[in-house]
């Protein structure tokens, strides 16, 4: 059944290719053209083979050639769903999304190790095109743009482990919820699939069934108000603490170096080659000039 619908769904892209009349800045495969998008003379070579012209508008920034990525059996099971629901217009993203979980979740183990042979084979496929994969101009190994002119990115600033935490959305309360269940019903499932499945169940809910998490956020922000309006109290009197003892060690340090600069005495001391004034702390002034005064003698 699955493969006589493969064939006509073949037949009618055959059909529809033969057919195809490009549009203004589509190639006959129906890719942009960047050239025909931007409606510039191409920009002068520069020394770079992999060189991307400064504007970005019409540049893919993934690779078209890059190998499409495999899909795991129960998002070929979900897709192959979609694909025979499709014509119902009361039947929803997020209703598929639910009743394939739940269709199969109850699958027996039979028919589920042909789906999960399949997306081994559609795994297999994919190494192997990445493995053959030859990056187009411009593009680097991972199939995305090279963009010359990007800014670096930014060294984020450490955290104060202080900082209240910020308030949650009642999606994230709904993924808590739920994702634990998921992940029991198919844990075959990757936790990036999973988070599809949530956000289209999240987005099959009524306005009432989310009623339970929308309270839950304001709660949440509510927290996160309180919290954070005494942390920047806190953190103002902290700095206000600081430059006062900053100050006061500046004081204590002045107070330091007048004191040392009144100790000091100016002398003049003489020799058979001449005189010389020099500085000398008061206490020491006596004791050096009675050791100056025996070596003059000597």
């Amino acid at each position: 059944m699955w493969n006589a619908r493969a064939e006509d769904d073949r037949q009618r892209y055959v059909h529809d290719l033969e057919h195809y009349t490009p549009s203004t800045g589509y190639d006959s495969k129906g890719i942009r053209l960047a050239d025909s998008i931007n409606s510039k003379p191409p920009s002068a070579p520069t020394s770079s083979p992999c060189s991307i012209p400064n504007s970005r508008k019409g540049i893919p920034r993934k690779d078209p050639r890059f190998p499409k990525r495999f899909l795991s059996a129960f998002l070929m099971f979900q897709k192959s769903l979609r694909q025979e629901l499709k014509d119902n217009p009361g039947v929803t993203f997020g209703h598929i999304s639910q009743y394939s979980s739940d269709k199969f979740k109850k699958m027996d183990e039979e028919e589920k190790s042909e789906w999960v042979r399949k997306g081994q084979q559609d795994k297999t496929r994919y190494e192997r095109e990445l493995a053959d994969y030859v990056p187009s101009q411009g593009y680097d190994h991972h199939g995305n743009v090279i963009d010359e002119n990007t800014k670096k990115k930014r060294t984020r600033a450490i955290k104060d482990v202080n900082s209240p935490k910020r308030a949650a959305g009642a999606f994230v309360f709904f993924s808590n919820e739920m994702r634990p269940k998921l992940q029991k019903e198919n844990p075959g499932v990757k936790f990036v699939d999973i988070g599809r499945i949530l956000g289209s169940r999240w987005r099959a809910l009524t306005d009432k069934e989310k009623e339970p998490f929308d309270s839950l956020s304001a709660e949440d922000k509510a927290r996160y108000r309180r919290e954070i309006t005494a942390y920047k109290e806190r953190k103002e009197e902290e700095e206000e603490s600081n430059k006062e003892e900053e100050e006061s060690r500046n004081e204590k340090e002045e107070s330091r170096n007048e004191k040392e600069d009144e100790s000091f005495e100016p002398i003049q001391i003489y020799s058979a080659r001449g005189s010389c004034s020099m500085w000398f702390m008061g206490d020491s002034v006596s004791s050096l000039m009675t050791e100056f005064d025996s070596k003059s003698q000597s």
